[in-house]
């Protein structure tokens, strides 16, 4: 098996950075959904119920993460992650933990640049340093897997036979 692309989201439901190599851990790869939007309840929020999430492209500068959106109106922002502060409580489906909320300029900065102005501004949340959400012990090898905010598994893999099957069946082509 060739490793073709590799890829982490560092922000639940945002972009991707394409790596050249990554290191795993024991959550998947370093940084992968290390962060996610909440709502004012703790709730986690993705693509699924905000679509326009996907607007949001994210790059890697050093130790500042920068979020920016297609629009040539909105400023990109340059996120200092916050590694201690307020935790709050956060929900990622039925699990439950404490998370690292990233401030009020980055909940601003998302309110605006996704037109969300009629919604309560999300959160960012980041994991904080003991966190710890096990795998479902109907899917981990050991009972010690981890998993960060991704939807279940440290690692999620695809193959280009797959992706190809799939774009065969649609009218646009789409990339992983």
């Amino acid at each position: 098996m060739n490793l073709v692309e590799l890829f982490i989201y560092p922000i639940k439901s945002c972009g991707k950075i394409a790596l050249n190599q990554g290191e795993v851990t024991l959550k998947g790869l370093d940084c992968d959904r290390e962060f996610m939007w909440v709502d004012e309840s703790g709730q986690f929020v993705t693509q699924r119920t905000h679509p326009q999430l996907a607007k949001i492209r994210v790059q890697q500068l050093g130790e500042l993460i920068e979020l920016s959106v297609e629009d040539q109106n909105i400023k990109s922002f340059q996120l200092q992650p916050i590694l201690t502060g307020i935790s709050k409580p956060v929900q990622v489906w039925r699990d439950q933990t404490v998370a690292i909320d990233q401030g009020d300029e980055v909940a601003n900065w998302l309110q605006n640049a996704l037109k969300l102005n009629d919604q309560s501004p999300f959160r960012l949340m980041r994991q904080s340093p003991d966190f710890i959400r096990p795998v479902d012990p109907n899917y981990a090898v050991n009972i010690n897997n981890q998993v960060s905010f991704a939807d279940g598994y440290p690692c999620l893999l695809t193959n280009t036979a797959s992706l190809n099957e799939l774009n065969r069946k649609l009218t646009e082509i789409y990339p992983i």
